[in-house]
């Protein structure tokens, strides 16, 4: 007996040191139940969880030749039925004499076991499971140290399986966030407090050209130009000196747009939300920078061009009304040098010609900059046909002011035929 028990209190060291090793829920729970059948000298053993979403035990781990968690874990168990339910309903070890004599057994389940003893896995108020031990002679009985040994397991269990899931489930989430990040359509980088990449994604290379290996533990600012560098320094250098009221775990976003250079040496604008992580109890000193950021390169070029494109509708049309000017000015300017004979007159309107002629060619230079240039579409044109056109147009004028009086009572014209002139 004494050696029994040794061999328990062995046992019970040792998974004690598994479990604290461990924490995947499906390795803790296989440890688990191994620990429980050798402890109790049993045949079977299984590790129900419990559910509280859908208010039924699950099984995570068995250890039985005649039926594997596979089998098991495609049967439901709900709350009021089967050893489990009927151990959570008494909170403390329930022992089965027979289990195939077990009225509320669920059938298909726990095959081949006799005498079984079911505890309760807590942890404070919550429970989180049942421990089972079975046996498949129905000629054998558990020892009271064996059950004994198995409540000191459940206590231990319950704990490393409460961590294992808890783990279990910070690890999903951990995936499902690290997968989020690694497929998003935007650039998603973090940097320590002395500005160092410590994450990138896979953004990364379809921004800029590098590989995320090729940048991390590098300065942001290496990978910026000068404007960039200055812009990112200044947002970080304010932050470090302002002081912070509130010392608790602080967040802060801030919206910046540099100017970073991609691997073959173009520049890439930048446009970053900033996310400022400080130290609890630290008076604002940063911890770490989170920023997401998104390529507005095409955007800042759009709207250049757009841009650009109002400076050369502004200028096309003060470029017109200029000409319009100037034209007038430089052609009265040459009927005045044509009718003058004063070589004084004349030199004075030939610098007028001049000044008209150089201010159209400021107008020419100011059309080619904002590539506004006036499309010069040359044709033949009938003078004739306009003249007759012109003459068509403007008739009802004329005609009544050649009319004053009504049809038949024509004005007469001073030099008319028949008349003195």
């Amino acid at each position: 007996a004494l050696t029994q028990r040794n061999d328990q209190l062995l046992e019970l060291i040792r998974v004690s040191e598994r479990l604290n090793r461990r924490l995947n829920l499906d390795d803790t729970a296989r440890e688990v139940v191994k620990s429980a059948t050798k402890l109790t000298r049993s045949d079977r053993g299984y590790l129900p969880l419990w559910d509280p979403i859908h208010h039924m035990h699950y099984f995570v781990a068995t250890e039985n030749p005649a039926e594997g968690v596979e089998t098991v874990m495609n049967t439901a168990m709900p709350a009021n039925r089967g050893l489990a339910a009927l151990v959570q309903e008494k909170g403390q070890l329930v022992i089965i004499p027979n289990y195939q004599t077990f009225e509320n057994r669920i059938p298909g389940l726990l095959l081949e076991c006799y005498e079984t003893a079911g505890i309760p896995l807590r942890v404070g108020d919550r429970h989180i499971g049942v421990l089972v031990a079975a046996l498949a002679d129905p000629e054998r009985h558990f020892a009271s140290s064996g059950l004994d040994s198995l409540a000191t397991l459940a206590i231990q269990a319950a704990i490393a399986i409460d961590n294992a899931q808890l783990y279990t489930d910070l690890a999903r989430e951990s995936e499902k966030y690290r997968l989020i990040t690694e497929k998003a359509s935007d650039l998603i980088i973090s940097l320590d407090a002395n500005g160092n990449l410590t994450y990138v994604n896979e953004r990364l290379k379809a921004v800029l050209g590098y590989e995320p290996e090729e940048v991390l533990g590098n300065k942001f600012a290496n990978f910026l130009t000068l404007e960039g560098q200055a812009t990112l320094t200044q947002m970080i250098g304010r932050l470090l000196n302002r002081v912070v009221d509130n010392p608790g775990g602080l967040y802060e976003t801030q919206q910046n747009e540099v100017q970073a250079i991609s691997k073959a040496g173009a520049p890439v604008n930048l446009e970053f939300n900033f996310g400022f992580f400080y130290q609890p109890g630290s008076q604002g000193k940063i911890a770490g920078i989170q920023a997401i950021g998104r390529d507005v390169t095409a955007r800042k070029r759009s709207e250049e061009n757009e841009r650009m494109r109002m400076i050369g509708q502004i200028a096309s049309g003060v470029a017109h009304d200029l000409n319009n000017v100037l034209a007038n000015v430089l052609g009265h300017a040459q009927l005045l040098k044509a009718e003058s004979e004063d070589s004084d007159v004349i030199e004075t309107i030939e610098i007028i010609e001049q000044s008209a002629l150089d201010g159209a060619e400021t107008v020419r230079r100011i059309q080619e900059f904002t590539v506004q240039r006036m499309q010069q579409n040359l044709d033949v044109v009938d003078l004739n046909a306009v003249v007759q056109s012109t003459i068509d147009l403007s008739r009802p004028r004329w005609r009544d002011d050649a009319h004053p009086a009504g049809p038949g009572q024509g004005r007469r014209i001073a030099g008319s035929p028949g008349q003195p002139g």
